[in-house]
């Protein structure tokens, strides 16, 4: 009925699926966290993810990404059940933790699937991205429909990622004699990609990704801080928002001007920085919607960049961890840095 293909696609959309997000400040806040604690605690869940990059990365090297994704999946669905029930700083902390070992199994995983079973498809990665942002998208959408009861919104998704883990069952896994000379020989892995001269790419589109990634945080403190009591507003916001990376996305090229793209960080940031001293709110909004255009675009033409070229047999689970490590870490330095700035504004 459905190709493995489609089945990748499918998986990819259910497990990067998000509907509790929209819901995530606002169900914190009325649990008795602060703003600036729940800002600490996604930035502590930011760094458990690179512990969740590497072990999923080199395991999906060394053994296929099947038996990892479906542990992934269960502990996904565990971390958005206990959500409802958090109510202290301590208890957010556990709950950031098993997002952040879970949550990115899927992203470098998915890319050596594709490779495996879609090999001759070169716009394989693009279609997998857009799929990414579509399921942002229509997490968006649910979750404003869903903005007076987020207990169900925290229920759905867990429905969502229980789902994903039968359709995972069902896919055939990438065998394991593909990946054996780097049977979790990370110094082999470390060398391959420098080997392949790839490190100056990682840390550019890296350092770029982290400072863009940190606009959706952006988005969710200040929609929430700004417009949580006016439902309408709000939803139309989080569904403009996630639009906006879908947009990027489905706008892509395979390679973009690296000068011209970061004139265009730049200019976002310069944004942010002058609403923070100036307070014109029209700087801060043109600012998160620009971040999100340019990290939708982003998405696509780092991996098409890194992965070109590649095929199956090589780690390519873990280049991808080198990318989203890299943005992990400058992500969670930025989003130190706006917690500061908004705690002295």
């Amino acid at each position: 009925m459905f190709s493995s293909t489609h089945k990748i696609y499918l998986l990819k959309l259910l497990l990067c699926s998000n509907i509790y997000l929209i819901i995530f400040f606002q169900l914190l806040l009325d649990n008795g966290l602060s703003s600036n604690e729940i800002v600490n605690a996604i930035s502590f869940g930011t760094i458990c993810m690179l512990v969740g990059d590497i072990l999923s990365s080199l395991f999906a090297d060394s053994f296929g990404p099947k038996k990892i994704i479906l542990t992934a999946a269960l502990v996904q669905a565990l971390s958005v059940y206990l959500l409802p029930k958090c109510s202290s700083f301590e208890q957010l902390l556990a709950i950031e933790f098993l997002i952040g070992i879970s949550f990115p199994t899927i992203y470098g995983s998915d890319s050596k699937w594709l490779k495996h079973i879609c090999s001759k498809d070169k716009y394989s990665e693009k279609k997998n991205q857009s799929v990414f942002w579509l399921s942002q998208f229509a997490s968006a959408l649910i979750g404003c429909l869903l903005l007076g009861y987020p207990i169900i919104a925290c229920y759905l998704s867990m429905c969502l990622y229980l789902i994903g883990f039968f359709i995972c069952l069902q896919l055939p896994d990438v065998p394991s004699n593909l990946a054996t000379n780097y049977l979790f020989n990370f110094k082999l892995i470390v060398e391959w990609i420098f080997k392949e001269n790839k490190i100056k790419s990682i840390l550019f589109y890296g350092s770029i990704m982290g400072i863009l990634n940190s606009y959706s945080w952006l988005l969710q403190y200040y929609v929430t801080k700004d417009y949580a009591k006016v439902p309408i507003v709000f939803a139309i916001i989080q569904v403009i928002g996630a639009g906006l990376s879908l947009t990027g996305s489905l706008l892509s090229k395979k390679q973009i001007n690296r000068g011209y793209l970061l004139h265009m960080v730049y200019g976002v940031m310069g944004f942010y920085l002058y609403y923070t001293f100036s307070s014109t709110v029209f700087a801060l909004w043109l600012s998160i919607g620009l971040g999100l255009l340019l990290r939708g675009m982003l998405s696509v033409v780092a991996r098409n960049s890194l992965l070109s070229n590649y095929h199956a047999q090589q780690p390519i689970a873990s280049l991808i961890f080198t990318l989203t490590g890299t943005a992990r870490i400058v992500q969670a330095i930025t989003l130190y840095i706006i917690s500061f700035l908004a705690l002295h504004n």
